[in-house]
């Protein structure tokens, strides 16, 4: 019983210290999940402009459920002898999704069509758009995102395009 309670005080105090609780948050924030993109190569006409792009098709959307995603590479057969290089969409469709694909712009360098479809990511900021500077058409159909910052196109003047059918959207941040 009193070990009991001398190992209760010591457990008390080395959790509520300050160092111990910043310990575990630098231990959670660094934590990231390093993962290959999987991708059906095809011109696609996803993106609400009517235009059909080169396009990655995302095979493997439920690494999108992991927070901190960091894509390290791209698999995928090419059509007709094109690269990376010449991926201009990007389509992603039907799951839950914790995180952007921080890294795509690695490897897709000219991603000018964005579809989000029928995921559930809970929000969206201007740091996950930024990384498409060329991005002119967004589609975000049947999501779960109810609240749009101001800024949040911020880093993409290109985009002209932007459908955000059978969204949760209830508050647009004013300018």
């Amino acid at each position: 019983s009193k070990v009991r309670s001398t190992l209760s005080q010591i457990f008390q105090t080395l959790f509520f210290s300050h160092n111990f609780r910043l310990l575990v948050s630098t231990f959670l924030v660094s934590c990231s999940y390093a993962e290959i993109l999987e991708c059906n190569f095809a011109l696609l006409n996803a993106f609400g402009d009517g235009i059909q792009r080169y396009s990655c098709n995302v095979v493997n959307k439920q690494i999108f459920q992991l927070a901190n995603l960091e894509i390290t590479g791209i698999n995928g057969v090419h059509a007709d002898g094109s690269t990376d290089a010449d991926v201009l969409g990007l389509v992603i469709s039907g799951g839950i999704m914790s995180s952007y694909p921080k890294g795509v712009e690695n490897f897709f360098t000219n991603i000018e069509g964005l579809s989000i479809q029928n995921m559930y990511p809970a929000e969206i900021h201007q740091s996950d758009l930024i990384a498409f500077p060329k991005l002119k058409a967004l589609s975000m159909t049947n999501i779960n995102i109810t609240y749009l910052e101001k800024d949040l196109f911020l880093g993409n003047p290109l985009l002209t395009q932007i459908r955000m059918t059978y969204s949760k959207i209830s508050h647009i941040e004013p300018t």
